[in-house]
């Protein structure tokens, strides 16, 4: 369970380094965008080449149901996500 949620901050994490720009929803998000918060993810894990594929399928979904759920609990807190900051 610890190991999930410090992967669940990581993946946070992640999204916030590279999120710069107005996007509702995950799949807003442009793939070159994507493809960066991904690359900044396997700089903390390691895994082997044959399992590259399914690591990236399965960081997506993690990271478009964190992201949706990040924006979820902002608005019912009224307030914007720590990664989002006024220009």
């Amino acid at each position: 369970m610890v190991r999930l949620k410090v992967t669940l901050c990581l993946i946070t994490l992640c999204i916030g380094t590279h999120y710069n720009g107005v996007y509702p929803n995950w799949s807003s998000i442009p793939l070159n965008t994507q493809g960066q918060m991904f690359n900044e993810f396997k700089k903390y894990y390691v895994w082997a080449p044959e399992h590259e594929d399914d690591v990236q399928v399965n960081f997506k979904l993690k990271a478009s149901k964190l992201l949706s759920s990040t924006f979820c609990d902002c608005r019912r807190e009224n307030r914007m996500p720590g990664f989002m900051f006024l220009d």
